[in-house]
């Protein structure tokens, strides 16, 4: 190409127009983060010890959170209760068009191709024994990323206790094609996004953070969008 411009560089232009159309659309626009403000407040006030909630308005509050976060990304389709012959799957997302146009470019993990989820509304954490089934529907499935959303997030940190468990799982396979990955996502996180940072880019520190055996996954998320 004319005047300096080499076609390496014109590839990195596109390259970095591509990127930033990404993080353009994974993040909430102005209306997004309002609606997902009113969501998180919603979900956060049901869950109040002086706020008298039944179990199904706290759930609903749950799916209404998870369901938003990856519809207002545009590139994922998100079904719900889906049934095999074997078992319910609660979330099945799986990426879209333009999903796989981002994935096709480097810009998201394979994992995201498609990948389980389970909302949990419990007053408490999350044990072994949920972990132990979701390892089992994911053991079973074409995917081995899968994501537990609830409130207070899964128990404890010793082998015994839920994040113990998943990294018992993570460890059991030899294989990094075997690995099955299954990633706690809780209101901490939730809050984290309302800060500004992306669903994407959280689980994906999540799932690096379980890779490395780190317990805060913080380290690996990228710089927080005000300090840029």
């Amino acid at each position: 190409m004319n005047n300096g411009f080499s076609v390496k560089d014109y590839f990195l232009n596109v390259l970095n127009g591509e990127e930033e159309i990404f993080r353009t659309i994974t993040q909430f626009d102005e209306e997004e983060k309002l609606s997902y403000q009113k969501k998180l407040n919603r979900f956060k006030e049901l869950h109040q010890p002086n706020v008298q909630a039944n179990t199904r308005e706290k759930g609903t509050a749950l799916e209404e959170l998870v369901f938003f976060l990856f519809e207002s990304t545009s590139i994922f389709d998100v079904a719900q209760n889906i049934y095999t012959s074997t078992n319910e799957i609660d979330v099945l997302m799986t990426l879209n068009s333009k999903g796989r146009r981002y994935l096709s470019a480097g810009f998201l993990d394979n994992k995201f191709d498609i990948f389980l989820a389970e909302c949990k509304n419990y007053n408490k954490t999350i044990g072994v024994t949920w972990v132990g089934k979701f390892w089992s529907l994911l053991n079973s499935s074409p995917t081995k990323l899968g994501i537990i959303f609830s409130y207070h997030g899964l128990s404890g940190r010793r082998w015994s206790d839920g994040i113990g468990m998943t990294k018992k799982i993570y460890m059991s396979k030899e294989s990094i094609q075997d690995k099955i990955y299954i990633i706690d996502f809780n209101i901490k996180d939730f809050e984290q996004i309302e800060e500004g940072h992306s669903i994407l880019d959280i689980i994906s520190s999540k799932i690096k953070a379980l890779m490395l055996d780190v317990d805060e996954y913080k380290k690996f998320l990228s710089k927080h969008p005000s300090q840029e």
